[in-house]
This record gives structure tokens, sequence and C-alpha cells, in this order.
């Protein structure tokens, strides 16, 4: 990938992040990205095109993040596994803010022509959470360390919290998920536990 396109994802997806889609010209990420417009459509054949390269930059990006660091300790239980977890996803979307605003400024559900396109690229980073967030679930039941419960619908409610709490940073800056993030795995840990908590043992 050459430094010229590199700039022009960058540029689109902090004005993407920015403005949204529809009212981010080319010619404006063009002038962010130091290139002529003409530039641009060597790189990529429409806007289109730029928009959904982005979202599929992000799920490669968060393959190749969740491989480098995910690094299960030996004898680790199944809850500790879910912690962890959970712990690198809320990091993932922290430091990939920009590129998370570019998606959550994008509904594709309302993004006629490109929306299903972009729908399949998000769908599949979430996908790949839920799955390692189950595979969890299903080591802590089997060594005791996680509570009896459905599995699937754990590791949906599991996403579905950090997803949330990921997308309430838009409409209140102050909290974003570094600092919401060890009162969420508190809660997760006695939530999933299989041990009760001490009496009178209570979260800050």
């Amino acid at each position: 990938m050459t430094a010229k396109r590199n700039a022009i994802l960058a540029s689109a997806t902090r004005l993407f992040a920015e403005r949204g889609y529809d009212a981010s010209p080319v010619a404006e990420i063009a002038r962010r990205a130091g290139v002529s417009e003409g530039a641009i459509f060597r790189h990529f054949r429409s806007k289109e095109e730029l928009l959904c390269e982005i979202m599929r930059g992000i799920g490669e990006t968060f393959t190749v993040y969740v491989e480098a660091r995910r690094r299960p300790a030996p004898g680790e239980s199944g809850l500790d596994e879910v912690l962890g977890l959970a712990r690198l996803f809320c990091r993932f979307y922290e430091d990939h803010e920009i590129e998370f605003d570019c998606i959550q400024r994008n509904d594709p559900y309302h993004m006629n022509g490109i929306g299903a396109q972009c729908m399949a690229q998000i769908a599949a980073i979430h996908d790949r959470m839920l799955e390692l967030l189950a595979d969890g679930v299903r080591a802590g039941l089997a060594d005791g360390s996680v509570a009896p419960g459905p599995v699937n619908r754990r590791a949906a409610l599991i996403l579905g919290a950090i997803l949330g709490a990921n997308r309430l940073r838009v409409f209140r800056p102050d909290l974003h998920l570094e600092t919401l993030e060890e009162g969420f795995l508190d809660l997760l840990a006695r939530g999933l536990s299989a041990r009760p908590p001490h009496a009178g043992e209570t979260g800050g």
C-alpha cells in the first residue's frame, strides 16, 4: 500500500467521522490528503469504494490486533479468558477511536447501495468477537469458573455492553471506555463468576 493511498484513507476516515459520508466531498478528502481528486480516483473507483475499503481495513486491523495481543496464560480459567477478551476489545475500540467514530456516524442501515457491503465488514468483526467470547464462556463452564447459563446469550450481552459503552462517548465525551473499563470488568466478573461474592463485598 502506497503512502499516497494511506494518506487518502486516513483523510477520508477522519472526514467521514467528523461530517458523515454524505457531507464529505471528494475535493475535501483530496485537500486534506495533499493529493489531487484525480489521484483519489486512480486508487479508488468511487467514494463508495473508498468507504468500503475503510470498513474492510478496520476488519483486517482487528484480526491483526487480536492475534498480536491475545496471549492466554498457562492455567488460565475460562472466566479469566472472558475478562481478558473483554479488556482487549475495549482497548481495540479505544485505540481505534476515529475509525469507530466513522462507523457510528455513517449508519450502514441508511446507506443505499453500499450499506450492505459496509454491514458485512462490521458484522464480520462482531461475529469474531462473539465467537471468541463464547469459547471463553464454554471454557469457564467446563472448568467451573463461570456459573451455569446460556453461552451465546452471555457472549452477546458482553459484546452489547462494550458496543454500548463505546457509543455512549458520542453523547458523553467524558465517558470513554478507558474510564469505564475497570468498573465494567468488575461487573462482568461478578455476573459470570461461579463463586458468589462474600457478604458485604460490593463494587466501587
